[in-house]
């Protein structure tokens, strides 16, 4: 299966000590994880196996043990390779080891599993979105979209591509339609600000951007976009009061402009997890 040649593609990227570990914690983690519980999986049922190894594997993942994460999860896809939920997880491991080509195997892996796979789709995209291969995050993350709509880091990801490309009108419709059901969204409500800035609309944007900023889980990096965004529409502002139409002008203003890259002002996925609801 395609599924299984991929996964023998992971087992090379990961070290042997991350995978001895892994194959020796298959046969202690029930005990250490269950012992003190009724609900202890059964053993002889894969499905079930698989389901309580990824579970370990989300726990190693979220305490930073990610090369025995990556074992585990890539054991729990071997248990059972019908579920695409071990891939999914495998590649959230692999993007934070930095290894975004294996990463990108094991969400294409999951899709071939289930095409309208969203966790999957949303990680293929957000690839991209990182290589700047802009064209390319489109797809999987429309088609994320499509599958499920509720989801707002998939209408945040579609709306940094957008101002990416300059098309800040389509961005803040996907901001906004993200912000439908995850109404104070840090990412989506930095991001929309940042790109009303961009639109030439400083007064709304930045007053989206103080309400970020003044909340604790928005971090540092709110607190610089709002710094960056402010100086970008006070040298709009002047250039726009010394506007006589001419040739000048309109390049002061382009030059008010950051570059789709400059620093932190740029609409991006930074914030896409600070915020969840």
């Amino acid at each position: 299966m395609k599924s299984q040649r991929s996964l023998r593609l992971f087992s090379n990227t990961l070290t042997a000590a991350g995978l001895a570990l892994a194959v020796s914690a298959c046969s202690s983690i029930y005990k250490d994880d269950w012992n003190q519980t009724t609900d202890v999986p059964n053993l002889n049922d894969p499905a079930q196996r698989s389901q309580a190894l990824l579970a370990y594997c989300q726990k190693l993942h979220n305490r930073g043990d990610l090369n025995l994460a990556a074992g585990i999860c890539n054991r729990a896809h071997e248990i059972d390779p019908t579920n695409p939920a071990p891939l999914v997880e495998l590649g959230r491991v692999l993007e934070a080891l930095d290894m975004k080509d294996s990463a990108e195997e094991a969400y294409r892996a999951a899709l071939l599993l289930d095409p309208e796979q969203t966790d999957a789709l949303y990680g293929l995209g957000k690839i991209y979105i990182d290589r700047q291969r802009y064209d390319l995050a489109l797809e999987p993350l429309q088609a994320a979209a499509q599958a499920k709509t509720e989801d707002p880091r998939i209408y945040n990801a579609l709306g940094v591509i957008m101002d990416q490309q300059g098309q800040h009108a389509d961005a803040q419709a996907y901001y906004r339609e993200g912000l439908n059901y995850s109404p104070r969204n840090v990412s989506l409500r930095n991001n929309l600000g940042l790109s009303m800035v961009l639109a030439g609309q400083p007064e709304q944007g930045l007053a989206m951007l103080r309400d970020v900023a003044a909340e604790p889980a928005a971090g540092a990096t709110a607190g610089r976009n709002l710094e960056m965004a402010s100086q970008i529409a006070a040298k709009n502002a002047a250039a726009n009061l010394s506007a006589t139409g001419t040739a000048d002008t309109q390049q002061q203003t382009a030059e008010a402009q950051p570059s789709p890259h400059e620093g932190a002002l740029w609409p991006s996925l930074e914030l896409s997890d600070l915020s969840p609801s």
